[in-house]
């Protein structure tokens, strides 16, 4: 019986799963596929440069200062910037305090919400999905919004770390005017038990988060010289069951500008198990206009840690819909794909 599997999956091949992408490009229908997260850069995500070195500002000094390594001063956009930041940059939050952050929804979302801007060069027109318009001298820049709604696996609302805060405040002296040092030795000796006893939330925590983009070309990377080109938005939410089943839904819309075009894309996840294992059934069903015939996937997998830092996982599944003759072959064999990760394939 081994021997026939080696024989088997040497037939297949290996493929590397993708970890939760959030908008891959079907080659073969040309689709926008949702994952089961937002971009963590919706306007790198949107250009397809998630390689560029991202820069955080933590003041409004500092983000005036990356903005004029992005636009020169003859008015020209620089191309592979990336730039994220939060409303704390302008110093909104900064003066609250974990009271306020664990119990006001609102100052949450806030404070894990980020903006971002990001620039990379045109595709040229030899490429594929080239303009004839585009040159090298060509930029793309994009805008983008990832915010969080919900979040349960946040550590800062974890039982045991709001013990500690709570006991640190409540208990110890103020370690600028100590009235017994040893006191204040103690104090932070059971703070620090109480921190040390901070468990990770767990596996199927919930969260509900949106992100959005905005791209556009300039023309010979000059300012004045700007059509929008795509536009995304991105949804993405897990619910726990219980504590052994999790539902992770997800969507994606895309609207390019020229030529006009509209793509809807909606994708669920059921996951069964514990923390280092868990069987998984997808399914993704799309929408593409003109033709406006849903169409999609399914499958089905697991997730097993193996170490601390690797994951194996493993999907089978086929395509349904569409046009005639496009879908709805039965190839499940084909469809099988495993491999290693560092994170489970969600």
């Amino acid at each position: 019986m081994s021997k026939r599997v080696t024989v088997f999956l040497s037939c297949l091949g290996i493929l590397t799963l993708p970890e939760g992408a959030v908008q891959a490009q079907d080659s073969s229908q040309n689709l926008v596929v949702p994952g089961y997260t937002v971009p963590d850069v919706p306007a790198l995500t949107i250009l397809g440069a998630t390689s560029n070195k991202i820069d955080r500002p933590a003041s409004a000094s500092e983000l005036g200062a990356s903005a004029a390594q992005v636009i020169g001063a003859d008015g020209t956009v620089q191309s592979g910037a990336g730039v994220e930041f939060s409303l704390r940059t302008f110093g909104v939050g900064k003066s609250w305090n974990y009271y306020q952050y664990k119990h006001d929804w609102w100052r949450r979302m806030l404070s894990q919400s980020a903006l971002s801007f990001g620039t990379a060069a045109s595709t040229p027109p030899a490429a594929s999905g080239g303009t004839a318009s585009s040159s090298n001298s060509d930029v793309r820049a994009a805008i983008g919004a990832r915010i969080v709604l919900w979040d349960q696996s946040d550590p800062l609302l974890s039982p045991s770390y709001s013990s500690a805060v709570n006991y640190a405040r409540g208990k110890c002296p103020d370690d600028s005017n100590p009235a017994d040092p040893q006191k204040v030795v103690d104090c932070r000796q059971a703070a620090f038990n109480e921190f040390s006893s901070w468990k990770e939330p767990q596996w199927n925590a919930g969260g509900i988060f949106i992100a959005g983009a905005l791209s556009g070309l300039f023309a010979d990377s000059k300012i004045q010289n700007h059509t929008w080109d795509d536009l995304s938005i991105w949804g993405a939410g897990s619910f726990p069951i219980l504590s052994f089943a999790q539902l992770a839904l997800g969507a994606v819309y895309d609207h390019k500008f020229n030529p006009s075009s509209e793509q809807l894309a909606f994708a669920a996840r059921f996951r069964v198990g514990s923390t280092r294992f868990r069987g998984t059934g997808d399914i993704t069903v799309c929408a593409e206009k003109p033709d406006s015939e849903p169409r999609g996937k399914w499958a089905a997998g697991l997730e097993v840690q193996v170490t601390s830092s690797a994951w194996f996982t493993a999907n089978a599944g086929t395509d349904f819909g569409g046009p005639p003759g496009t879908g709805g072959k039965f190839s499940l064999l084909s469809g099988i794909k495993w491999g290693y990760s560092s994170k489970p394939s969600w």
